[in-house]
Parts: C-alpha cells; structure tokens; sequence
C-alpha cells in the first residue's frame, strides 16, 4: 500500500489561468480552505470569462513549497464540477521557468463520485518523478469531448493534497469500516432523537514482516522507513494510505485508486521483533471526509 505522508508547507497561493482573466475567488479565505487538512471546508472561485469557452481552457491554484518529491496528489470535496472533467498537477523543477512538468505523464486524472457521494480525483505520480518547488492543481474545461464550464460556473474545493509516499508491503487481510458517530436518545415511548454526524472510514492492515532495512534502517523511498514514518504521522498530521493502486499487472488502476484512497490520520501500532532481522506492525488510518 502507498502511505503518503508530510504536506509541504504552501505559500504563494493564487488563481492561474495561462493569460485569460475572470477567475477570481469568490470565498474570504482566497484559497486558504484549500489547505487547512479539513476537506469539509470550502474554498470556492468563479471560472475564467472565456467568449467561447473551449476543452483546452483551464484554470488552477498554484502554489510555491519547498523543494519535494511528490507522489500521491487528491482533489478533495468538489462541487460545481462535474464528474469526468479532467484534472490535471503540473510542478516546477529548480532549472524549469514555470510549472510545466508532468511527472513523467502521470499528472492527469478524471474527476468520479466516491460512495458517500462527494467529488474527488486522485493520481498516483511516476515514483522516478522530480522533486518540485511549484505546483498547478489544473480543472480544465473538459468532460470526454465537451465543455462544461463558463464565466457564470463556481467551483468549491475541499482540499488540494500532494505529498511524498512509502510503499509498504501490506497482508491480505486489510479491512475497511464506515464508522458513524450519529448519537441518538429514545424518548420514554422509544421514539428516536437523532444527532447526525458525517460518517468516515477506517482502515486497517497488517504490515508484511520485513527487514530491518524497512524498519529502522532508512530503507523505503526518500529515507523512510517503518520507525521515521510512525513519528511523521504522531500529532495528527494528515497522511494518505491507499491500499489498492494497481492492476494485477502493475498499472494504474484508475478506478480502485480514488475508492480506496483515505485522506485523514493514520497510528502505525508497536513494531513487534518477529525473529532474525524481521518486523511486523500494522496501521489504521481514519478518514477526514468532505462533506455531502
């Protein structure tokens, strides 16, 4: 399973469009709700004034971070675009004059609706992928051959991730719950008084024992290993996990990646010696849902 962990800090957050004009956002926070970790709260923007509104048009929030290596990017909680529109991350490498790499054309994904009926689009980068400074989350005009934006479209987003990532072996047992902390009273004829709460996931998966060079020995993907990435998820800093990624041979599967995928907090429990150099440990990772 893919554990992505660490969002860089943002800065420079604006609206871009390539030169056309009329995007602006619309909510007080310009932007800022993008990435506040709760997808449940909305930035929202007006679309580009296009006369003719045309499938190449685009507009994205862009924004400067320190120098990463990225691999798992999500669109969270959409509204006002519809499902099939396509998205798109480009980012900016240190000798690049603006954000124009495509992650070795992993970069681009079609918005779908999730179970619980919210909007979403998930990549999964090229692992061999650059580090970058800058970063475009792009919604271009486009669903299959159509158009379906102009001037008068809002959008809403929830979040915008992009994170680095470990890959971790994971045994077949994983589970997911839907966990509803609703809370309700009967009265004294059994009648029922209800709290709704938004419902969230819950994952859980055992590791697959392994080394101590995965453990404890930098031996995952940018350094990590078991021990680093335990500490990096302490304080509930947000994480991605996302079990099933890939077909059985090895492709991307763009339809178990965003109904598998959970944004939210993960706890990797105690690291138990199995004997020799290997390790065993597991993780559960509960979900930070959008809103309905």
């Amino acid at each position: 399973m893919l554990i992505a962990y660490s969002m860089p800090k943002v800065s420079g957050l604006f609206l871009h469009s390539g030169g056309a004009a009329g995007q602006a956002w619309l909510s007080s926070d310009n932007g800022g709700a993008c990435f506040d970790e709760k997808p449940g709260r909305v930035s929202r923007l007006r679309w580009r004034n296009d006369a003719v509104p045309a499938v190449g048009h685009w507009v994205a929030v862009r924004v400067d971070m320190p120098l990463t290596k990225l691999r798992v990017i999500a669109f969270l909680g959409l509204k006002g675009v519809p499902e099939g529109a396509m998205v798109r991350v480009y980012g900016q490498r240190d000798a690049d004059a603006a954000p124009t790499y495509a992650f070795n054309n992993t970069n681009q994904a079609n918005v779908v609706r999730l179970a619980d009926g919210t909007l979403a689009a998930w990549m999964v980068l090229d692992a061999a992928a650059e580090p970058v400074k800058r970063l475009e989350w792009r919604f271009y005009n486009q669903q299959g051959a159509a158009t379906w934006a102009t001037a008068a479209t809002i959008i809403d987003i929830g979040e915008l991730v992009a994170m680095p990532a470990a890959d971790i072996a994971h045994q077949s047992d994983w589970a997911v719950g839907l966990i509803d902390p609703t809370q309700a009273e009967r009265s004294l004829a059994s009648q029922l008084a209800t709290n709704p709460r938004q419902p969230y996931r819950q994952l859980t998966a055992n590791f697959t024992p392994d080394s101590i060079a995965a453990v404890r020995g930098a031996g995952l993907p940018n350094g990590m290993d078991w021990e680093r990435l335990r500490a990096a998820l302490t304080m509930d800093r947000r994480c991605a996990v996302i079990p099933r990624w890939r077909t059985p041979a090895g492709a991307l599967d763009a339809v178990e990646l965003p109904r598998t995928a959970i944004y939210g907090v993960g706890r990797i429990a105690e690291i138990q010696h199995q004997g020799g150099d290997y390790y065993s440990s597991s993780i559960t990772a509960m979900e930070v849902p959008a809103l309905y």
